[in-house]
């Protein structure tokens, strides 16, 4: 439900009195309700995502199941299911993406940034160091265009600063703030099996000396190519879950020297159908590389940061020749044997075969972006279930891998009746089996927190800051918000009520791990606050949590599940806890609510442990996790300055800052020595035009300035 029509149902009902308030009992962990969340399960069904397009580019749309065949191994089963998706983008005036973002601080399972993933691969193994500034603007593009559209993700080939799956587009753009080309010559990689071979007894003398003295660069670039076929292959595995969401990888890449022409159109790629005893190292690593995309059903699209390479430039990009082997004449001659043209067309080719396309040869990367986004935006979800779930007879047997295995590649086709000016984008093949499957945990809170999206069946929210204390573990208040149908929960006793089981996993960005974990339950009550007109067609309330974490950056991934809805779902948000102990000037705990109230109730649960029974509650009010406000509204606003020499004056200021950076409100304020730091403020907004805002916290104490910020949208 958008979160206009969501925030004016709750705004109505507080009106009429049909405010909510809420008890609740915490139970025993090993006590949580007996009923598990239930989530669609997939068999054999295969799933294509098809895009049309005219003559013209521009995508078709209202097209039937009727109007689509399926050729599996050229026999057309039935459509099984079938879905038009389009996605129309907000009006610029009301959610126009600010430029550079601040951090997102409520994490939101339900916008729809969750309905597709997008993972960025950025190939920083293989572009030329000389265009690192033409790759980051790439890539900032990317962030700035598909950001508010989809929960993205940045890998580096060199693993350098690997996000996790977020919607916070400043952590995305604080990564790409440390891509560094590492690459020194223009010259693509050359994917080479006897790079990492010793000379065979064929082999003579003269070539043993050849590749010894190319040894040193050849184990490098061998060891770099097979790096990138196998990040894009973990990466689409990980993403292999058995849901319909649109995943898309946009690898940002100058691609490898190698002809990848027939690689990926059957099982036995090229070399391997030449010769059974060969290493083949580089068509293996392709081909399993494929085979987890296809499985996984993810979509590429790359984009060359080369740009466009004139046929008076290719000498230059071409040079030097390979290493220790002399001269190569591929620097001229036939496009197949060019190391930039097979560089390009391998780009095209490896998108191609999953469904995408490439943007290689031309510095119009803008025009290829909003290409891309038009394919994220606009297609057609087909299933079948192959005629033949067994292994195959005949000529596709002779395809597979292992014989008699059932696991072998079948090429697919799709049309669309008589239009053969039109281009339909889909995977070309796939593997039976489906996606690969996610791991077992008995536990269904860990369950719904271990994918790499957040699970959508139950409405959450989560917010997270954190204060500092007097020992080396930062205080972190959080906040998981529930949303439900009133009617669902609506008992004899005309009061709201469920059980609800939620926790919190914390992941250590930096080492990829859980490093905590918190397991609660509650029964939950809500009663009306007085008699009144009825109750709103929907209800959110929050439950507090408390943790310790040590200085670090971590992504929070709350879950929850209800009894009475037989539903679950998980939340996850990126949090950066300062190391306040060593911070000189810091604002810590940022805080927004309502000056009149809280707009949802928030339950008072008993402390459970010893950690929550001496939490502090610093902020003077509920949090509310809202983001977007009406002009009618005004906030409170609550933050700390937290400094290492106590004896100093701070002047802190509070600005509305607009797209634009021009401040339409502001606060001003003064700390003086040895106060608390401690804050807390109205900011009415009936001086705002509708439109994007960024909220900036700043503190100074002469030499030294801290600031925080956070985006909010007025209606």
């Amino acid at each position: 439900m958008p979160a206009g029509s969501r925030r004016s149902r709750l705004q109505a009902a507080a009106a009429g009195g049909a405010i909510i308030l809420v008890f609740a009992t915490v139970l025993p962990a090993q006590q949580q309700s007996p009923q598990q969340p239930v989530f669609r399960s997939g068999v054999e069904l295969v799933q294509v995502d098809v895009v049309v397009v005219d003559k013209d580019g521009k995508h078709v749309r209202g097209l039937k199941a009727t109007d689509f065949t399926v050729l599996d191994r050229k026999k057309a089963p039935a459509i099984a299911t079938f879905e038009e998706v389009s996605h129309e983008h907000p009006p610029e005036a009301v959610a126009a993406p600010l430029m550079r973002p601040p951090r997102l601080d409520v994490g939101n399972n339900r916008t729809a940034r969750s309905e597709r993933l997008v993972v960025m691969v950025v190939d920083d193994l293989h572009f030329y160091k000389g265009r690192t500034e033409r790759a980051q603007d790439i890539a900032r593009k990317i962030i700035f265009q598909l950001g508010p559209q989809a929960s993205m993700a940045v890998l580096f080939t060199s693993a350098n600063r690997n996000t996790q799956i977020t919607e916070d587009r400043a952590e995305l753009r604080a990564a790409i703030d440390t891509l560094r080309g590492r690459q020194s010559v223009r010259r693509p990689h050359q994917a080479r099996d006897d790079q990492t071979m010793f000379a065979s007894g064929e082999d003579s003398l003269a070539r043993l000396n050849q590749i010894g003295k190319a040894q040193e660069v050849s184990v490098q670039h061998f060891f770099e190519n097979l790096t990138q076929y196998k990040t894009l292959q973990d990466a689409a595995r990980i993403l292999g879950a058995d849901d319909a969401r649109r995943k898309a990888f946009v690898l940002v890449s100058e691609g490898i020297g190698k002809d990848l022409t027939g690689v990926f159109d059957r099982a036995l790629t090229p070399c391997e159908a030449k010769c059974a005893s060969c290493p083949c190292y580089h068509d293996r690593a392709l081909g399993e590389m494929m085979e987890s995309l296809r499985r996984s059903n993810v979509t590429t699209y790359a984009i060359d940061p080369r740009g466009h390479v004139s046929a008076q430039g290719l000498a230059l990009e071409a040079f030097p020749g390979p290493p220790g082997l002399g001269d190569d004449p591929a620097t001229g001659g036939f496009r197949w044997n060019n190391p930039i043209r097979q560089a390009q067309d391998g780009l095209t080719i490896l998108a191609e075969a999953t469904g995408g396309f490439a943007v290689t040869d031309t510095d119009d990367f803008t025009s290829g972006l909003h290409r891309i986004i038009d394919d994220l935006d606009h297609y057609y979800l087909l299933g079948f279930y192959p005629s033949e779930p067994g292994p195959s007879k005949g000529f596709w047997a002779g395809l597979a891998r292992t014989a008699g295995s059932g696991n072998e590649y079948r090429p697919l086709d799709v049309n669309v009746g008589d239009h053969p000016e039109w281009t339909l984008r889909f995977r070309k093949g796939y593997r039976p089996g489906g996606p690969p499957a996610a791991p077992v945990n008995k536990d269904p809170l860990v369950a719904l927190a271990a994918g790499v999206l957040p699970r959508t069946d139950l409405p959450l929210r989560l917010f997270a800051t954190a204060y500092p204390t007097d020992r080396k573990l930062a205080h972190v208040a959080a906040a998981i918000e529930i949303t439900a149908p009133t009617k669902a929960l609506l008992g004899s006793d005309a009061k709201l009520h469920d059980e609800v089981s939620y926790g919190v996993l914390v992941v250590d960005d930096k080492k990829a791990k859980v490093t905590s974990r918190t397991t609660l339950a509650a029964r939950i009550v809500l009663r009306p606050l007085s008699s009144g007109p009825e109750m709103p067609d929907i209800v959110s309330y929050q439950i507090p949590l408390t943790l310790e974490l040590a200085p670090g950056r971590y992504q929070l991934r709350g879950s929850a599940t209800s009894a009475r809805l037989a539903k679950g779902g998980s939340v996850y948000l990126t949090l950066e806890v300062p190391d306040f102990a060593k911070e000189v000037l810091t604002i810590a705990g940022v805080t927004l609510g309502y000056a009149e109230g809280a707009r949802v109730p928030v339950a008072d649960v008993p402390p459970a442990t010893k950690l929550a029974a001496r939490r502090e509650v610093r902020a003077p009010f509920a949090p509310s996790l809202d983001r977007e406000f009406m002009r009618a509204d005004t906030l409170r606003l609550y933050f700390e300055v937290a400094r290492r020499n106590a004896a100093t004056t701070v002047q802190t200021k509070v600005e509305i800052v607009s797209s634009s950076e021009e401040a339409r409100a502001w606060v001003d304020g003064l700390i003086s020595p040895n106060d608390r730091g401690r804050v807390d403020l109205r900011l009415p907004l009936s001086t705002l035009a509708p439109g994007a805002y960024r909220l900036r916290v700043t503190a100074n104490d002469g030499p030294n300035t801290a600031s925080r910020e956070m985006e909010i949208v007025v209606e």
